[in-house]
């Protein structure tokens, strides 16, 4: 899970305001492809468990087509938010 977070962490710059980050994307940064079921399995439990917001749904796969980061998920990738 940590090292899929911190794709998401690095990919994160190439993502929609709106939309968040879209699977293609985090498949390409990691090198595998956006229908890889472990990829998919994933994203989806970090969607389950309030690391990512799913933006747009898909059931094409298992993961969500768009998703953002939550507060926890920032919280892992970004050490947000900091403490001045």
């Amino acid at each position: 899970m940590l090292p899929v977070l911190e794709a998401i962490g690095r990919a994160y710059g190439q993502s929609s305001p709106e939309l968040g980050l879209s699977i293609e994307t985090l498949a390409t940064e990691l090198g595998v492809s956006a229908g890889d079921d472990d990829l998919g399995r994933v994203v989806y439990e970090l969607v389950q468990s309030g690391y990512l917001e799913a933006t747009i749904e898909t059931d094409q796969i298992l993961a969500p087509a768009y998703f953002r980061l939550n507060e926890k998920g920032l919280k892992v990738v970004a050490g947000w938010p900091t403490q001045a």
